[in-house]
């Protein structure tokens, strides 16, 4: 069993459990003779006499198989994740999976595990020296974007916390790291505190406890990032525009807002600032602020993407990463509006799924996961007016 899903279960997954085939050793055999014959007999003894005081001993025998099985799912090797790999890896294996599988006596059956060696191949293609790659992840109404140069990667923000149980990081974000082959972030940037930014930030850090962290609020313990900070990673340029020093806390206007700028094109994170924050970046940084991508401030939201601000950015994609029907609204209409008008291509996490722009020497090129998995994806009306995803 474990060796005939093991390539099924990488492709939907993206993930093997490294001890399932002992647990799987102890427990199939132990459930098969022991516990469900016991079940059956106590079954049994019910439907003739009445008496349910058998069923006791099935849940007596299965609670030690159950505990020893929660033991192992909180081992470091109960989960093993791929990087994502290409169709042709995924077909290699399942041909090596069968052929390991054949009757005894067919020779050279264990050179069948060979062929799996290709799902431990990325898919992702290496960048060179200036080029960057930008992924908005899909982490409903939040946002988390990663940034990754030729041997750097930098995580802006970590999408929510929905529940003592639940969080976006968990669920999304740490897994799309491994599956983008990401072995070891160097920053993590949270913008500010709101939960639909930082809610999935414990989770991250558990996951990369190494990377450096930094944070618009200056009541977090964490580092603040401030405006004048700056640093170059293979040939790609990162500079914080705001907060500006002993800046106030004032929520989402704390955001920080990061430019990362290369000889291949150029990109701005404003996290959630509002029109105030724009204005000042209009008048006091305008240069900074035209770029050719920019993930569009507060989710769309109509108080901010203000039309000086969207003008100064002459940007030629905007991105909105937010909920699917929205309960805020997001993005506004008038504001989609705007940014087509100014002559910007939108894109929408909620309808396209993650956003992936690569800056290389082509430009700006932008993919979407509805594109590259359509699959997984059915048609749907949604209520903001995109201009398409390429």
């Amino acid at each position: 069993m474990s060796v005939g899903l093991l390539p099924i279960g990488a492709w939907w997954f993206a993930q093997t459990s490294v001890i399932g085939f002992a647990a799987n050793l102890i427990a199939v055999p132990w459930i098969t003779f022991v516990v469900v014959p016991m079940l059956l007999l106590a079954m049994l003894f019910d439907a003739i006499t009445g008496w349910n005081g058998l069923y006791a001993v099935p849940a007596a025998l299965l609670e030690p198989l159950w505990s020893s099985l929660a033991a192992a799912a909180a081992s470091p090797w109960a989960q093993w994740q791929f990087a994502q790999f290409g169709l042709w890896a995924l077909m290699l294996a399942v041909v090596g999976a069968a052929w390991a599988l054949l009757p005894r006596g067919v020779p050279m059956r264990a050179a069948g595990l060979l062929l799996m060696l290709p799902l431990l191949w990325p898919r992702h293609e290496d960048l060179s020296e200036g080029e960057f790659e930008l992924t908005v992840f899909d982490v409903g109404q939040g946002l988390s974007t990663l940034v990754r140069t030729r041997t750097h990667a930098m995580l802006y923000d970590t999408g929510a916390r929905v529940s003592a149980d639940f969080d976006f990081g968990d669920a999304v974000v740490v897994p799309s790291l491994y599956a983008l082959a990401v072995g070891q972030l160097d920053r993590l940037m949270i913008s500010h505190l709101d939960d639909d930014h930082a809610g999935g930030r414990g989770a991250v850090k558990r996951a990369f406890p190494e990377a450096l962290e930094s944070i618009g609020n200056e009541a977090d313990p964490a580092p603040r990032c401030e405006a004048g900070q700056h640093w170059t990673w293979d040939g790609v340029r990162f500079d914080v525009l705001h907060p500006p020093q002993h800046f106030p806390d004032l929520d989402n206007d704390n955001s920080c807002v990061l430019r990362i700028a290369s000889p291949r094109g150029s990109a701005l994170l404003p996290g959630d600032i509002g029109t105030l924050i724009e204005q000042r970046l209009v008048r006091e940084q305008v240069a900074a602020i035209d770029v050719d991508v920019v993930v569009a401030a507060h989710h769309g939201s109509k108080n901010s993407s203000s039309p000086a601000f969207v003008a100064a950015t002459s940007a030629d994609t905007v991105v909105f990463s937010r909920g699917w029907r929205s309960r805020f609204g997001h993005p506004a209409a008038e504001v989609v509006q705007r940014w087509m008008t100014a002559g910007a291509v939108t894109s929408d996490t909620a309808v396209q799924g993650a956003i992936t722009i690569r800056f290389d020497r082509n430009g700006a090129i932008v993919h979407s996961a509805r594109d590259d998995s359509a699959v997984f994806w059915r048609e749907h009306g949604h209520d903001a007016v995109l201009s398409g995803s390429r």
